[in-house]
């Protein structure tokens, strides 16, 4: 435990499949509020892996969920990469998903060392962390890091009802990172979403970055950009104490 986590790769029954993920928390005697991070289309990198340690050092159980768990590692394309692993993602079913999101949270419930009214859901890039903030009455919490808003025509769900258009049913407190320079999530879909939580009395918090593009907040990536990311980090600390510690 060279960072004093508990770390471990685990599966559990999802949707007709056996879901994986990496666990890790700090040790403790008590039971501690939880978070699942869900990864971009690039899936279960290091890199995510260690945006889950960041946080799980804070004081959380963190399980890395891998969004291509439907898929066997040894058939998974090689090198798993962002531009290898596009074709995948975009076959991915969304009622599925969500049914394997739900199963998530019932696992994370069921540990011993987990809080189970205190879980949240962190997400990059894609629409379904939104999503399932809009699905699953159980979260406590959702933060998305520029998740889709809208989605594109090659999707396995059902584009006549778009992200945005979930927030009527959203559930639980949401914070958004979205860059300003952010080609694929334009001021007009934030402006819409704005617009529709104002409506139906949600609450949220959405926060843009002056010059960021889409991957700002990511360690190590081509679009990281640090000024932006320490802030959005540092709300999101602020924000997942406040919802799941409070």
């Amino acid at each position: 435990m060279p960072n004093g986590l508990i770390e471990t790769r685990v599966a559990f029954p999802g949707e007709g499949i056996m879901l994986r993920g990496v666990l890790m928390y700090p040790p403790t005697a008590g039971k501690l509020p939880a978070v699942i991070v869900h990864p971009g289309a690039g899936g279960l990198t290091g890199g995510v892996v260690d945006i889950g340690k960041s946080i799980a050092v804070q004081g959380y159980a963190v399980l890395v969920f891998d969004m291509y768990s439907h898929m066997p590692e040894d058939q998974l394309p090689r090198p798993a990469t962002y531009p290898t692993l596009l074709p995948l993602f975009r076959t991915i079913n969304e009622r599925s998903h969500l049914l394997n999101l739900d199963a998530t949270l019932s696992y994370l419930q069921g540990l011993p060392v987990v809080r189970p009214d205190r879980i949240a859901v962190i997400g990059f890039c894609t629409a379904f962390p939104l999503v399932f903030a809009c699905h699953n009455p159980r979260l406590s919490a959702c933060v998305s890091f520029y998740n889709q808003m809208h989605y594109g025509p090659d999707t396995q769900a059902d584009t006549t009802v778009m992200p945005v258009d979930r927030v009527a049913n959203l559930w639980c407190p949401w914070q958004g990172h979205y860059g300003e320079a952010d080609g694929a999530i334009p001021q007009d879909q934030r402006e819409e979403f704005l617009k529709l939580a104002a409506r139906y009395k949600k609450s949220v918090d959405l926060n843009v970055y002056a010059g960021a593009g889409h991957g700002f907040a990511e360690p190590g990536g081509r679009a990281y950009q640090e000024t932006g990311a320490t802030l959005a980090w540092d709300r999101t600390k602020a924000f997942l104490a406040k919802h799941l510690k409070g």
